[in-house]
């Protein structure tokens, strides 16, 4: 039988049992009550629960009772009365009766009455939609089985509170199974990552102890009138056994351990049962006393199913790492308050309560604490930017001037904006620039101010080392470091609020922040002119720009060009095109529409001018020859173009580009200054070298003039992207003898001819 047939199976003897349970649970409310048989029919209680129903309705130990129901057997086996429809109570011989049912019981009886049932319904849909998007995963049925045990577990123990022997059975096999579970998901999952965690033998032994150990447990509970608290030594038992059998076999694979979703299954486990074991479990095993009653104990079990479907369907979660940190540090910040809190109380009412009622307002005051400091944290960052004025403005100020920076021409603007920035945000009158020259130890100020305490300034900026964005407090108003240099500290003077008010704990750390913004602009700025008067420099030196230079300046230039092409491409003609569609609905607007279908035509021809959609794809051959041809067409220029490489030779991108280009600068040449009527070019393949030759029967030119960068700028750029590919480049021409242009270029190595990174060009020189 398949797995997905026997977890509906599964499913269907939860529900059926499921079915029952609501019945007894609406039929049978929880007493709560222990009595010893006095005669027949006459008991005197023993013990009350607190959170039953005959605590409620004020039945208290000593009372006498008269039960008129023939099921008392839970009575005269283990002195518990419960599944009983009516009772009289006798009072001073005076009898009261008392049906048994819900009417007139309080929000909370009903609450924790009910409450698991809730949960089972919710639980069983969420199980069944998992089942229907996942039923394939078995590490997902397995935790969808894990999810309805805890469930049906909580509903069972309503129901064995009433001592309903199915109950009790049902109650101690689900709470043992529980641990089992989850070795076998554990397991699973594993298995999915090719990895046996542990034998299967040690899985089934797993589950043979869980059905042998309830079983033999209820035999005791019922014939031997144990105590139902075998069930939580059992679990406990259980629990410890599976963690370490887990623990010892998964230190090994701690790769798989950390994937996020297993984590945060493996910690909505432990926050669920945590409370259950540490509060109520532990203590009833060890002490036989409940600090917390199983009832709010259990009510963490909700978040299983909630978190399991949050883990299933999502793709992204949250750090889970990180909200467990955050958790346990306001847990232990909460601590030493709840404790004052408690000590305060119980030294202003020593005798009110006794220890462990102490004991169970300190972890209400400590839960309380420790979710508001968490919440709070939540707040500060989706509220407090609404509530609290300053925290909007300040942001809003720093994306103000990030933009402003962006658009920024000089340093001068960058302090400009600064200054504006700082006297709207902080309400000053007075902000202006002063810079330090460190070798004269003298100051520079924008404007003259006796006022201001610069000799202290002075010497901590000589005594001390400082840090962008250190504030320093003066007589007149602060002083904020935005720049440094070898030479110079670059500072901004910022004068008091009125009335000599100081800045707050925000105005400061707002400050540092944009003091290291300004910084990284000032810098930015520095190294472009850097930059620039490196590269004027070496253009002085050689009279050309470096090979590394001429590579960075063409790999800039490409990726504009494409970033320029995809624009205009995906955006302009995008809207040329639409509007064309929409006046085509017209019929009296024919010139408009020729008009249109000019500029759609316009961008075009720009679009594949500036980049090729189809150049690496083509080839080099096939590119050039579609380039020739739009251009003869254009000019109606006879051109005539020869070669002997393969049109399925491909040259790698960063060599193909540069081909490229250096033919369109020879036919834009052509076209504007040769005044050409024909045109020869030749590309060849010889051993490891390309020969690219032009000719032309046009104007010519003196090649003395050739020089002259600003009227030959095309021919300086092809000299340029020759240099720059290590080729050879001639240029023969004389007035009225046409020209001749002859490139000599290595091939690219075989290696790289797939080569698409504009930064590592190979070649065989």
């Amino acid at each position: 039988m398949k797995k997905p047939t026997l977890y509906m199976i599964f499913i269907a003897l939860i529900a059926c049992i499921a079915t029952y349970f609501t019945y007894v649970i609406s039929t049978y409310p929880l007493m709560g009550m222990k009595a010893q048989q006095i005669r027949e029919h006459h008991y005197t209680v023993t013990d009350v629960y607190p959170n039953g129903w005959a605590y409620i309705h004020g039945i208290r130990a000593g009372d006498h009772i008269v039960i008129s129901d023939d099921h008392v057997d839970t009575i005269r086996t283990h002195g518990r009365v419960e599944k009983i429809r009516a009772l009289l109570i006798e009072r001073k011989g005076i009898y009261s009766s008392f049906f048994i049912n819900y009417e007139r019981a309080p929000i909370s009886y009903l609450f924790y009455t009910f409450f698991p049932l809730v949960l089972f319904v919710l639980t069983l849909a969420i199980v069944l939609y998992v089942y229907r998007r996942f039923k394939e995963t078995e590490s997902v049925l397995l935790l969808s089985v894990f999810l309805l045990i805890v469930s049906m577990c909580y509903v069972s123990g309503e129901v064995s509170a009433r001592f309903d022997r199915i109950g009790v059975y049902v109650m101690g096999l689900s709470l043992i199974m529980c641990p089992v579970v989850v070795s076998h998901f554990m397991y699973q999952i594993y298995r999915e990552h090719s990895i046996t965690l542990f034998s299967r033998i040690v899985l089934y032994t797993l589950y043979i102890c869980a059905v042998l150990l309830s079983t033999i447990s209820y035999i005791l509970v019922c014939s031997f009138h144990i105590s139902e608290g075998i069930y939580l030594f059992l679990f406990l038992l259980m629990s410890a056994a599976v963690a370490a059998l887990i623990y010892k076999n998964c230190r090994g694979y701690k790769h798989v351990l950390n994937h996020a979703k297993l984590k945060l299954v493996f910690y909505t486990i432990l926050f669920a049962f945590l409370p259950f074991c540490l509060f109520y479990a532990l203590p009833k095993v060890l002490t036989g006393i409940v600090i917390v009653s199983a009832e709010y104990t259990a009510c963490f079990l909700a978040f299983l199913p909630f978190a399991a479907l949050y883990i299933v369907m999502n793709k992204e979660l949250h750090d889970i790492d990180y909200m467990l940190k955050r958790m346990f540090y306001y847990a232990l910040l909460s601590c030493f308050p709840a404790l004052a809190l408690i000590l305060g109380f119980y030294v202003l009412h020593p005798a009110s309560f006794e220890w462990l009622s102490y004991l169970r307002i300190y972890l209400l005051c400590w839960a309380i604490m420790a979710s508001l400091l968490f919440i709070k944290e939540e707040a500060d960052v989706g509220i407090e930017s609404r509530l609290v004025f300053n925290k909007a403005r300040y942001e809003a100020s720093l994306l103000r001037f990030s933009k402003a920076g962006m658009s920024s021409i000089s340093a001068n603007s960058i302090i400009d904006n600064l200054i504006n920035e700082m006297k709207k945000v902080l309400f000053v009158k007075r902000v202006f620039k002063l810079e330090f020259l460190k070798t004269g130890q003298r100051f520079c100020l924008s404007e003259d101010d006796c006022e201001i305490d610069l000799a202290s300034l002075r010497e901590t900026l000589i005594r001390e080392e400082m840090v962008i964005g250190t504030v320093m407090r003066g007589k007149s108003g602060y002083f904020l470091l935005v720049g440094e240099t070898p030479e110079i500290y670059t500072c901004m003077f910022i004068s008091y609020k009125k009335d000599r008010v100081r800045f707050n704990h925000d105005d400061l750390v707002w400050l540092h922040t944009i003091a290291l913004h300004t910084n990284v602009l000032l810098q930015s700025f520095v190294h472009v002119q850097e930059i620039l008067r490196e590269f004027e420099r070496t253009r002085d030196e050689q009279g050309a720009s470096s090979l590394l230079l001429s590579k960075l300046l063409f790999m800039v230039s490409e990726q504009e060009k494409e970033s320029l092409s995809r624009d205009i491409h995906d955006t302009l003609l995008q809207e040329l095109i639409l509007i064309y569609q929409e006046l085509g609905q017209g019929m009296a607007i024919d010139a408009a529409r020729d008009q249109l279908i000019q500029q759609i035509q316009y961008i075009r021809e720009e679009c594949y001018r500036l980049r090729p959609p189809f150049l690496l794809q083509m080839g080099i051959v096939d590119g050039l020859q579609t380039l020739i041809e739009n251009h003869r067409m254009k000019e109606q220029v006879l051109i005539e173009f020869a070669s002997n490489l393969d049109a399925a030779e491909r040259l790698g991108e960063w060599y193909t580009v540069h081909l490229y280009r250096i033919m369109q600068e020879l036919l834009h040449n052509a076209r504007k200054h040769a005044e050409a009527n024909c045109i020869f070019i030749s590309l060849y393949k010889k051993e490891n070298r390309l020969l690219l030759v032009y000719e032309d029967d046009g104007v010519g030119m003196e090649m003395s003039c050739l020089g002259n960068t600003k009227q030959h700028f095309g021919l300086v750029g092809i000299k340029e992207r020759t240099q720059t590919m290590n080729g050879e480049l001639s240029i023969s021409s004389a007035p009225n003898e046409g020209m001749l242009i002859r490139i000599e270029l290595p091939l690219p190595k075989k290696e790289n001819t797939e080569e698409n990174n504009y930064g590592n060009p190979s070649f065989d020189c």
